[in-house]
């Protein structure tokens, strides 16, 4: 699936621009975790995170959270139970 969206991600780069904006990462980083907190739950997977304040990128926020919902999604459904992800 990520290499389905990485090549996704490299067409619409030929043919479009993305909106490039100051993000909050730490917020998205909240939401993503409250996202797929459940999912996690349901694998006895604990996400925690590391939050800091006025950590700011310049990016397009849909990729950016694409990118983290399949990197943490990757993370809950190849982890064991009981581990414990960390993002920070």
């Amino acid at each position: 699936k990520l290499t389905s969206e990485m090549l996704m991600i490299a067409r619409n780069e030929q043919g479009e621009q993305h909106l490039m904006e100051k993000l909050d990462f730490g917020l998205l980083s909240e939401l993503v975790i409250e996202e797929l907190q459940t999912k996690a739950q349901e694998k006895n997977i604990e996400i925690t995170l590391q939050k800091q304040d006025d950590l700011f990128m310049n990016g397009d926020q849909t990729l950016i959270l694409r990118m983290m919902m399949n990197l943490i999604t990757n993370a809950i459904n190849y982890g064991k139970q009981m581990d414990i992800f960390m993002l920070s």
